[in-house]
């Protein structure tokens, strides 16, 4: 039973050490077959130590932080001095827990320390608790780091699947020790309770692991859908536009050959008629937007044609964009995505309140991109992210996930608000 107990522990002390360099350390590149083995060689290793080694001493710690250091630096990509803190870090908060536990029962208890280490039943107790609240406590840790590198917010529910089980466990595992200690006796029953409640935390939190691994997959696949159904219709606009611009220099060549003939002929009145048609002709099928460059001038007439169609009005403002410090398909991501955005909110409400204003002012040393647009009810946003109420939240935001990405890559920052039925976005290019 002691080793059964050992291990059980051992493993709860390895998982809390991976998820504990999960979220500190960037994962090295290795094949799956090696990383098992060095996960098992790492746990047989801590599993021998816990057998052999019983007493406090510095010879323990180095030889613990030295088998830390080692798990982590063959795994994980950083320098030697971050391996070493994560390492001392992790031994750090192990025996923390430890020595917290120890003297919280001692305390509890009315009984010295020492005391606490005569009942089996405490013992396990202590030893079950100190490992559940380390694993959960990296665990937790490394969940908060993910969140914040997807730029998610921590909503209540997040944190009540999170700790729900896990204290509900404690509290269980209390309560057992309670009644094993006012019996004088550990029961077979209590050890295999105590277990079971151990293993079922790893397993609870293991899955859920997997399962916010899976929601994550999801959503960056309806992202990669998207920016696919954007880069499909935005090729569609540039094929439009360059169909058009082969029209009109085949007619262009018919024209100039009649309107020769014309000449030819002295039909002034025909020709000066002929002038005038083409000339209004030009004008009707001119683009409406022009701002410097023939990609961006695609997308923006396919979207502002898309808006007049939906009777959606829409106000722009723009400067060159050929003078702002950003490759021309990434101003086509960023702006189509945007205007998505903008239309697809304005075809929730009412014809009389649609509007959608795009501003684009360029200067000798920043840029101001704004877009704005009315919206059906008032927008919830939170840490500059927008908290959606649909049933599945997996398919909300992956635009402006597009725009996030856009932005990162060049260095730049992003603000929303709403105000007064609008919602509004703005970001300055330096």
């Amino acid at each position: 039973m002691e080793y059964i107990l050992t291990a059980c522990l051992t493993l709860m002390e390895v998982l809390a050490y991976f998820y504990f360099c999960e979220a500190v350390l960037p994962p090295r590149k290795i094949q799956k077959f090696k990383d098992s083995y060095l996960f098992i060689s790492f746990f047989l290793l801590v599993f021998l130590l816990a057998l052999v080694s019983t007493n406090f001493s510095i010879f323990k710690i180095a030889i613990f932080v030295f088998v830390y250091f080692s798990f982590s630096y063959f795994k994980y990509h950083a320098s030697v001095s971050a391996h070493f803190f994560a390492a001392m870090g992790f031994y750090i908060l192990n025996y923390g827990l430890d020595l917290s536990i120890l003297l919280l029962s001692s305390f509890l208890h009315h009984d010295s320390p020492t005391a606490s280490f005569s009942s089996p039943t405490l013992f396990i107790v202590m030893s079950l608790t100190s490992k559940l609240m380390l694993y959960f406590l990296c665990f937790t840790f490394k969940k908060v780091r993910s969140w914040k590198d997807r730029e998610r917010s921590l909503l209540f529910s997040d944190w009540l699947r999170l700790t729900l089980f896990p204290l509900v466990s404690l509290l269980t595992l209390t309560t057992l020790a309670q009644s094993s200690v006012q019996q004088k006796q550990i029961s077979i029953w209590f050890f295999l309770d105590a277990l079971g409640l151990m293993i079922a935390n790893i397993v609870h939190l293991f899955l859920l692991d997997k399962l916010e691994q899976e929601n994550a997959i999801r959503q960056d696949n309806l992202v990669l859908q998207h920016q696919l159904k954007n880069e499909v219709s935005n090729a569609q606009a540039l094929a439009d536009a360059y169909a058009d611009q082969r029209k009109l220099t085949h007619d262009f060549n018919n024209h100039l050959a009649a309107l020769q003939t014309l000449a030819q002929a002295g039909e002034t009145t025909q020709l000066e008629a002929y002038l005038q048609r083409l000339c209004q002709s030009a004008l009707q099928n001119s683009p409406a937007i022009s701002c410097g460059s023939p990609i961006v001038d695609a997308v923006l007439n396919q979207k502002y044609a898309e808006a007049c169609r939906l009777d959606i009005p829409m106000e722009l403002q723009i400067d060159r964009v050929d003078l702002l410090p950003m490759e021309p398909e990434d101003m086509v991501v960023l702006l189509s995505n945007l205007l998505d955005n903008a239309l697809e909110a304005c075809q929730k409400i009412g014809s009389q309140k649609k509007s959608i204003r795009l501003k684009l002012s360029v200067d000798a040393e920043t840029a101001l991109l704004a877009v704005a647009n009315t919206v059906e009810e008032p927008v919830m946003i939170q840490n500059n992210q927008i908290r959606t109420t649909k049933p599945d939240p997996l398919g909300h935001g992956y635009g402006l996930r597009n725009i996030q990405s856009v932005l990162q890559k060049y260095g730049y920052s992003y603000t929303l608000s709403y105000e007064d039925g609008w919602f509004r976005f703005s970001t300055v290019f330096s």
